[in-house]
């Protein structure tokens, strides 16, 4: 589930991937869910890299607001290694082309929810500045030289914080928590980031 470790979305990516105390647009649920409580509009994305050796990595998402309900959103990656030449060595270390080609592929599918904290709680200074989200991640991949496949879920829970100092936001997120995937017992690549943001001109709320 290395994958997981890849960015997601043009503008996070663009960017150095310093998008979790900035989180505001659909792309945000890859990297603090809880910025999709920004969202005002339905906001769609797509994005496609092309790596070498054929590799492909697909990103498709969609989030849409539901006022004081939150916002939902779910969101699609899959990679594909391509076709790759199957070798073997000998005991001398000889490598030789059996003239055979796999293929590795990985998928995760996420859904996520996001809402403003005083929307569950009685508001004061810090509640109203505060929002919170959540992911759910169902995970496959597939090897077909041997003809494995994988499974696995995980879980992200991020947190926005606006500061009383002006233009000043605080992000905390922790991303790919779950248990090891079903078959190969691979451990997920667990992460806890920290950010901020700040706006030298502040912007109304998106």
């Amino acid at each position: 589930a290395n994958f997981l470790r890849l960015g997601a979305g043009a503008r996070a990516v663009g960017m150095g991937e310093a998008f979790t105390g900035l989180s505001n647009d659909v792309s945000g649920m890859n990297w603090n869910p809880s910025g999709l409580s920004n969202l005002k509009l339905a906001e769609v994305s797509f994005m496609r890299l092309s790596y070498v050796e054929e590799i492909s990595y697909n990103y498709i998402a969609a989030a849409v607001p539901l006022a004081d309900m939150g916002t939902i959103g779910v969101s699609y990656i899959g990679m594909n290694s391509g076709d790759i030449d199957r070798t073997t060595a000998d005991a001398a270390g000889e490598i030789t082309n059996t003239g055979n080609k796999f293929a590795f592929t990985a998928s995760a599918i996420t859904v996520s929810y996001s809402n403003k904290l005083n929307n569950f709680m009685e508001g004061n200074e810090i509640i109203d500045a505060i929002a919170v989200g959540l992911n759910f991640k169902k995970l496959g991949d597939s090897e077909t030289a041997d003809n494995t496949e994988d499974s696995g879920i995980a879980f992200d829970a991020g947190g926005l914080y606006k500061t009383p100092v002006e233009g000043l936001t605080a992000g905390l997120v922790f991303q790919n928590l779950g248990p090891a995937m079903s078959q190969s017992a691979a451990s997920l690549p667990m992460t806890i980031k920290l950010g901020g943001l700040y706006e030298v001109i502040p912007t109304e709320d998106q």
